[in-house]
């Protein structure tokens, strides 16, 4: 037999057993370590503790202790190509705009508050179309749907953001009540806008849909899926539905690695 033919290593019983218990110990350990909170070290306590068990795994368990050094290199050049990605990834959000982005303490969905109200935000007009262009900037509709609705913006291009211009193949439908409807509950990967005003979300759907043909119209049905009647002076909305809280979108990830 060729001396450079490779054998598979087989681990000794002892070395399993203890690369098991010291699994066990750094689980424990984990749990352990999780009832206390160190603040901004609680993220690099719980890597360090994660990656030791990783390590342990792949040493052992996956052989690469006694592996020859071209799958050590090929296994690990995985890691390589991790940071790579992760290095791209940065620089692309770190380049991006300020106006893009938003300020620290400040939601990405920003809450409108002090704009114009219509008395009837369902029916498009010059004003509420200038408010939706407003709207549309300030939510960061732009990042997908590009400035003039093309679906070609820097974060859009991925993810096959819709393009206002396309008359057809809208999956909630085109009419103002159906764009309404998509900003309220989302549709795959766009996002839902509860906690805008209602004025705002109509303002949005109509600035949207100025970009293409004419949209089909509303009738009272498609509006009473929103408690509008538009036999009444103002639809029957009043002062309007109650907005949803936001919080801080740094304060969220704060609380989601710290939980």
């Amino acid at each position: 037999m060729s001396k450079d033919q490779h054998h598979h290593h087989i681990l000794a019983n002892s070395t399993s057993l203890k690369v098991l218990l010291f699994l066990f110990v750094f689980t424990f350990l984990t749990v352990f370590i999780a009832r206390f909170d160190f603040g901004a070290l609680n993220f690099p306590i719980a890597m360090l503790i994660a990656s030791a068990k990783a390590m342990a795994v792949m040493l052992y368990f996956m052989g690469l202790k006694y592996d020859d050094n071209q799958n050590r290199a090929i296994f690990f050049s995985g890691f390589a190509f991790f940071g790579l990605f992760v290095f791209f990834v940065a620089v692309d959000f770190f380049a991006r705009p300020s106006s893009q982005m938003p300020p620290r303490g400040q939601s990405f969905f920003a809450e409108v508050t002090g704009g114009p109200s219509f008395e009837r935000p369902w029916e498009v007009s010059e004003e509420i179309l200038a408010y939706g262009r407003e709207v549309y900037f300030d939510q960061a509709c732009h990042t997908c749907h590009g400035d003039e609705g093309f679906g070609d913006g820097i974060a859009g291009i991925a993810i096959g953001a819709r393009s206002f211009h396309d008359g057809e193949g809208w999956k909630n439908g085109r009419r103002p009540s159906d764009v309404y409807k998509t900003l309220m509950e989302g549709l795959g990967a766009m996002p839902a806008y509860p906690t805008i005003s209602v004025a705002a979300r109509w303002a949005v759907s109509h600035f949207v849909l100025d970009f293409g043909p004419e949209p089909p119209a509303d009738d009272a049905e498609s509006l009473a899926r929103f408690g509008i009647d538009p036999s009444l002076a103002d639809g029957g909305l009043g002062s309007g539905e109650e907005e949803r809280a936001t919080i801080p979108v740094d304060f969220a990830i704060e609380r989601y690695i710290l939980r």
